[in-house]
């Protein structure tokens, strides 16, 4: 193991998609999420765009594409690991970010959060250094499939909403202070830059902007006025989503 680990964050490739995939995903090529420098440490985190969920017990391939579609997640691609049998469905799921991420707490953030949506997979899937082994056969793909961090927020709230209705908001904000963000009525405080004009953004002091993602972070006196202008700022977006996690939850 130690020397296929050793190949694997020597050899960065650059691939098409489909090589992506034919490769992982039907000839077995180990490969990890995130770019490291060096050796699999999260201080050699560069940046990451894939994002993987492996199942070895507990969710079927229909269980996992019937909530995929519930909650409008879309997979670029799914393989049965070497060990998938009929009796004993193993397989991995890969998702892809319209953007790169490149802080290693919003790293960390995105995969705990597809990891809440799916707590069968397994919990290492959290961890950004991990080592995925190939598979032995592709079964679905979406070559045109991303996803983007707020639409990831905006699943986890409507997932537990689904599924735990008398104490979601309790839940979803310690899972917030786990990840150290600042929650608004239950929502997550991770939002698209682009929904924020620049005017905005400049009153927002505690904050980690990555790309195409505002994640507002809840300390330094519990953001003092910056909070107030995030809610603010936010009300409306807020009230777009709450109708989406109403419908999920009335099924």
């Amino acid at each position: 193991f130690a020397s296929i680990n050793n190949d694997v964050i020597g050899n960065i490739v650059d691939l098409s998609l489909e090589e992506i995939i034919d490769r992982v995903g039907n000839k077995g090529y180990t490969f990890t999420r995130a770019i490291m420098r060096g050796a699999r440490t999260k201080e050699n985190f560069i940046k990451q765009r894939f994002l993987v969920l492996d199942f070895d017990e507990g969710m079927s391939e229909e269980k996992f594409k019937r909530r995929c579609t519930e909650l409008r997640l879309s997979y670029v691609f799914m393989y049965r690991t070497l060990s998938w049998s009929k009796t004993e469905e193993r397989f991995r799921a890969v998702f892809l970010m319209e953007n790169w991420i490149e802080n290693s707490q919003v790293a960390y953030i995105i995969n705990d959060m597809l990891y809440r949506i799916f707590p069968e997979s397994d919990k290492s899937c959290r961890d950004i250094t991990k080592l995925f082994l190939g598979g032995k056969k592709v079964v679905d793909i979406n070559l045109e499939a991303r996803i983007n961090v707020a639409e990831l927020a905006k699943a986890v709230h409507s997932y537990y909403k689904l599924t735990k209705p008398s104490n979601y908001v309790r839940d979803l904000e310690k899972i917030a202070t786990d990840w150290g963000i600042k929650t608004v009525d239950g929502w997550f405080c991770i939002y698209d830059v682009k929904d924020f004009k620049q005017e905005e953004l400049d009153k927002i002091d505690n904050k980690i902007i990555d790309n195409d993602v505002l994640v507002i972070l809840a300390d330094k006196e519990k953001l003092k006025s910056s909070v107030s202008n995030c809610s603010l700022a936010n009300k409306s977006f807020i009230k777009e989503m709450i109708p989406l996690a109403d419908k999920f939850a009335s099924k």
